[in-house]
């Protein structure tokens, strides 16, 4: 149930503004939605924390099988970024571990779309008005950040154009890794394609 108050001797209950509501004054559809509400949460909660705890032994025994084939052969498992795949015997199952790279851009991104729209005031309305919002959309700003991945979209424009491809050049210069982590998937096998196991639970 949501909070609950005893004060001096009767029942209340923490509304969704902060104020005091007595239980007597709640109807009882209120109180069994909010009893539903807050008994659904604590389960998924138990059941979130018994998730991160098995993603922690997991990401353990998966790091410990990597030391180890390390040691006997001698050479370090996976790519350049570490990503590694593990299958099992029967080819039926496997492993993927892999980092995850959130991207950033730097000020330079601005130098890029002061080019790019000195080269689009030259062209005429009708024909510059398609790619015109094209990188009005890729720049952007959206709850205080621009979207990496469309401005990095427009790099697969073939566009003859000196500024353009200063532009292109400048933003290619301006990524840079914000964040990363390492995480894994689990893929089995069905007839001959590998499924990853979804593990989002709204989609199970």
């Amino acid at each position: 149930m949501s909070e609950k108050k005893l004060i001096e001797g009767r029942a209340f209950y923490v509304d969704a503004k902060g104020g005091l509501v007595p239980e007597e004054a709640i109807k009882p559809i209120d109180l069994l939605r909010d009893q539903l509400v807050v008994g659904v949460l604590d389960k998924v909660m138990d059941m979130r924390k018994k998730m991160q705890d098995t993603k922690a032994e997991c990401m353990a025994d998966i790091e410990a099988f990597v030391n180890i084939a390390a040691e006997q052969y001698g050479v370090k498992l996976g790519g350049e970024k570490g990503n590694t795949t593990l299958t099992s015997f029967d080819g039926k199952s496997r492993v993927v571990l892999a980092f995850s790279e959130a991207l950033d851009l730097t000020e330079g991104v601005h130098a890029a779309k002061q080019l790019i729209d000195d080269y689009l005031t030259e062209l005429t309305k009708d024909s510059s008005s398609d790619l015109r919002t094209l990188v009005t959309n890729a720049f952007r700003v959206r709850q205080g950040k621009m979207d990496v991945k469309r401005i990095l979209e427009l790099r697969s424009y073939n566009i003859d154009d000196d500024r353009w491809k200063q532009a292109m050049d400048i933003i290619s210069d301006s990524i840079r890794v914000a964040s990363s982590k390492r995480c894994f998937r689990v893929h089995t096998k069905k007839e001959d394609a590998f499924e990853q196991l979804n593990l989002d639970f709204s989609t199970i």
